[in-house]
């Protein structure tokens, strides 16, 4: 191609050095390197979070059937009786919510 107005043949913006070349494409190839090693990491994250989640699926599911193994042997509550009130002033309200706590036990 032809030289824009005002530069000469040997014009360094018109024709790059090969040096200028061969540094421009190990820029390059660094920038992308990094980029993909960047990825790498990302992508071994996402698999370990991918993991981590299956174990905790795992262990739930695990201590669920647990629990319901053991469900039948495990004692009865014996208070089934209303609580005495801790004081005079046990509200009607109070006592519903230990009660209502009562069951979760």
């Amino acid at each position: 191609g032809r030289a824009p107005p005002g530069c000469h043949d040997q014009c360094c913006h018109c024709h790059p050095s090969e040096a200028d070349i061969k540094s421009k494409q190990l820029l390059i190839e660094a920038y992308m390197h990094e980029k993909e090693d960047e990825k790498a990491r990302y992508l071994e994250k996402a698999q370990k979070r991918i993991e981590i989640l299956d174990l905790i699926k795992k262990q739930r599911e695990e201590r669920i059937k647990k629990e319901l193994v053991a469900l039948p042997y495990k004692p009865k509550k014996i208070m089934q009786s209303q609580p005495e009130p801790a004081s005079p002033d046990f509200s009607n309200e109070a006592q519903e919510t230990y009660q209502a706590l009562r069951q979760f036990d």
